[in-house]
Order: C-alpha cells, then sequence, then structure tokens
C-alpha cells in the first residue's frame, strides 16, 4: 500500500493505460520525508510488472517483479548521490541506458534521486533527453531542491508536487499495514506532521515512547517550580546532540498544540526555543542558562 495525495495518484495511474500517450520526464518534488522515493520505486515496479497494467507495487510474482526486487532488472536504472554528489560519468551512463530498446518489459525507466546534487555540467547533459526522450522510457527525477536545478532542466519535465499527507491517511495507513492500534496510530500522524518517513520512524516502540517521553518533559517543565525547572534543565543540557533532539520534539509538540485553540502554549515560547535551538546548534553558547532564562520567564 501506497499513502499518496488522492490527485497525485489518479494522474500517476493514468500511466497504467497503454493506449495513453504520457509524458516522459516527470520531476517528484517536495519536502524531505514525504514518500517521493517510495511512491517513485513503487511507480516503476507497476509499470514494469508482466501484469500490465498492474496494481501499485506489481503483483510481486511474475519474472519482472522478481528481478526488480533483487536489483537485478536490466529495464530499471535507479542513480543516487555518493558522496553527496552523482557524477557526470554516471549520467552518461544512464543516457547510454534509455538509448536502447526495453528487453523485458514495456518500458525502460530512470529515476535519478536527489537530483538537486548533479552539477551543472551533468544537468546540462540531460538537457536534450528530457526535452525528446527515446520511445519507451521514462525519466523521473526527485528533488526535495528542485530550486537548485537549471531553469532549463525544470522547463523540460512535469512538475509533480508532493504536499504533506493528511494525518487520516498516515493514520489508516498505520493501521491496516503496521496493525498499530487507533488511538496510538492518530498520536503518531500527529507527531509525524504529514511525513509517512517520520511515521514510520515514530511508529518504532521504542522511538515513539521516547518521544512521548520528551513531551512529557515539557509539561513537567512547565508545570514545575523554580527549583524543579532548574533542576529538570540541568539534567537535559549534559549532551549537546541530545538536547538538540529534545528541542526539535519539544518545537513539534508546541507547533501542534497551538493548532488547538483550547492551548495555554504561548507561540512566544515557540519562538524562543526556536531561536535557542540555532543558537545551540551553530555556537558554544550555555544552554543551560539559555534554557534557564527562557522557562524561568515563562509563565
Amino acid at each position: 500500500m501506497i499513502v499518496l495525495n488522492n490527485r497525485i495518484q489518479t494522474f500517476l495511474e493514468t500511466f497504467f493505460t497503454t493506449e495513453t500517450e504520457h509524458i516522459q520526464s516527470l520531476l517528484f518534488y517536495g519536502e524531505e520525508g514525504i514518500g517521493k522515493k517510495t511512491v517513485a520505486l513503487s511507480f516503476a515496479q507497476a509499470l514494469l510488472c508482466e501484469q500490465f497494467p498492474s496494481q501499485w507495487g506489481g503483483c510481486g510474482k511474475c519474472d519482472n517483479c522478481l528481478r526488480f526486487a533483487k536489483g537485478l532488472q536490466p529495464d530499471f536504472l535507479f542513480l543516487e548521490p555518493q558522496e553527496g554528489k552523482i557524477a557526470i560519468e554516471n549520467i552518461r551512463q544512464a543516457l547510454e541506458f534509455l538509448s536502447y530498446e526495453p528487453q523485458f518489459s514495456k518500458f525502460k525507466i530512470l529515476i535519478i534521486d536527489q537530483a538537486d546534487t548533479l552539477r551543472e555540467e551533468a544537468q546540462n547533459a540531460l538537457l536534450k533527453t528530457l526535452e525528446e526522450p527515446p520511445a519507451r522510457t521514462l525519466i523521473i527525477l526527485i528533488s526535495s531542491f528542485p530550486q537548485r536545478l537549471l531553469s532549463t532542466i525544470l522547463s523540460r519535465v512535469l512538475l509533480v508536487r508532493f504536499p504533506r499527507l493528511p494525518s487520516e491517511k498516515i493514520t489508516e495507513f498505520l493501521v491496516t499495514q503496521e496493525k498499530i492500534p487507533v488511538a496510538q496510530a492518530q498520536k503518531i500522524a500527529e507527531l509525524a506532521q504529514g511525513k509517512i518517513s517520520r511515521a514510520l520512524a515514530l511508529s518504532q516502540t521504542g522511538t515513539f515512547k521516547k518521544v512521548a517521553e520528551t513531551e512529557k518533559q515539557l509539561e513537567l517543565i512547565l508545570g514545575s517550580n523554580f527549583l524543579q525547572r532548574s533542576k529538570y534543565l540541568t539534567q537535559l543540557t549534559k549532551e549537546k546532540d541530545s538536547l538538540k533532539k529534545i528541542l526539535k520534539i519539544w518545537l513539534e509538540k508546541i507547533n501542534s498544540d497551538l493548532k488547538d485553540p483550547s492551548t495555554k502554549i504561548s507561540p512566544e515560547l515557540g519562538k524562543a526555543l526556536l531561536k535557542a535551538f540555532d543558537l545551540i546548534s551553530n555556537s558554544n553558547i550555555n544552554s543551560t542558562l539559555l534554557l534557564e532564562n527562557i522557562f524561568f520567564s515563562y509563565d
């Protein structure tokens, strides 16, 4: 099961109909963690499945699906950065791959993940092929930072924007696919803030429990007296990396709670903690004194 915006799902499923000619160069873009790569891979396997037109992810049983699962599908190529970049040589090899007829499928499919890591030379090498792809090929670029791509690249692809997912969709996925109780799934979906990868990470029992405990710490601090607050903050600020993770969870909780009209949390606390996070991340500031200054002045 994929978790996908209805509009995008409807559009992509038109590719499952062989009678229609389709745009051959796509760009999946949106924030990190919202499922762009997962959708692209499931989409590719469906198109390469021998039972075409197929379901998302293919049948999983035919020779093509089995090849895909083992990474041995000769009609599919997936590129991603190595040491932070995709080399021009990899792009040239990819273009050669597209120049040959499909061996076992109706398509040859190239997916380039984190396409924004392509250097200008590599992007320029793609231009002509994006504009006039060989017959029976499909190119999918994936990016969380499309503004880093050349305008000439953007003008040659169909832009498919992936928005954050509604909590209801994430909840449904967690209940039906991960077998998580409804109440817990709803809480995870709320914490995930529209990002399916974060929801899956939180669904791991230990991770979810840790997030819940960290949220509880914020509530304890806000409800404690001067001495208790001092004790909590001294303990929490002992390790910088751990503190940054705690602050992220607090900020996500505050942002979520602010959507509730009955919340008693001030937006000013969120602004102060966000500034504190930046200072702690980028300087050697005394984090204990910084947070004490924030919480001791918060009523």
